[in-house]
């Protein structure tokens, strides 16, 4: 789904983590992936990362810790996916996952933003 508004254009795709669907803004300006606390209770349980600090920035917008979930778009996979969990206020257009750019440059090859068929896949093909 595309939402386009005076100020942005948002594509939004819909991303199975574990056996939840989470409705994800592909964020090309964003470093760092974020999912809501709900997804990631939902989901779970998630591999925790070693004991480290959070950034600068995950602790700046209210991130309460990292996991590295399984995730699956439609044409799109990520083994141990690295995102933050933040609570619900931190997302807009009813979405609850942000996929930044760590994910995004993670598929080999790179990926393509599909506008017309709104959806992300490989750059290579498989």
């Amino acid at each position: 789904m595309a939402i386009e508004s005076a100020a942005a254009f948002l594509l939004i795709v819909t991303v199975s983590f574990g056996a939840r669907d989470a409705r994800c803004v592909v964020a090309t300006g964003e470093r760092h992936s974020f999912v809501s606390r709900a997804v990631a209770h939902e989901a779970g349980p998630w591999r925790l990362p070693p004991e480290r600090d959070l950034s600068f920035f995950e602790r700046a917008i209210g991130a309460e810790r990292r996991v590295y979930p399984h995730a699956a778009g439609r044409h799109l996979a990520w083994r141990d996916a690295e995102v933050s969990v933040v609570g619900p206020d931190f997302f807009v257009a009813g979405a609850d996952c942000v996929l930044g750019m760590n994910l995004l440059r993670a598929v080999p090859g790179g990926v393509v933003l599909d506008w017309d068929a709104q959806e992300l896949r490989p750059a290579a093909p498989e």
